[in-house]
């Protein structure tokens, strides 16, 4: 009977033995876990952040395409004023000369002296 005994001791302390390392395994493999769903988590919230930043650009270069969009417009409708100012310019001046063209051809008979300036 002591015999018997001793085999159940023994065969207790094995089962003990395996049920310790069993339970070690186990934490060390839910500690394991969770250090990668920590690394996971951390992951998604530099993917996350990265993706408002994203956001942030493609907003900002939304509003830059539309105040460089602004800025072409007006820069267009200044050049069209431009020559629309040059074609009346050069109406003008060409209206001028048309007017000037006989007296210019008068005052070539007709030199004028300069006036002497007394001191």
């Amino acid at each position: 009977m002591t015999n018997s005994i001793t085999k159940i001791e023994s065969h207790l302390a094995n089962n003990r033995q395996q049920t310790e390392s069993a339970a070690q395994n186990a934490w060390t493999a839910a500690n394991s876990t969770q250090l990668g769903v920590n690394k996971h988590i951390e992951t998604q919230k530099s993917m996350d952040g990265l993706s408002r930043q994203m956001n942030d650009i493609v907003i900002a270069m939304g509003t830059m395409g539309k105040e460089v969009s602004k800025a072409i417009n007006q820069q267009e409708m200044a050049l069209q004023k431009l020559r629309e100012d040059t074609k009346v310019l050069q109406e003008t001046l060409q209206a001028v000369e048309e007017r000037v063209s006989p007296t210019d051809s008068m005052d070539k008979d007709h030199q004028w002296e300069p006036v002497a300036q007394y001191s």
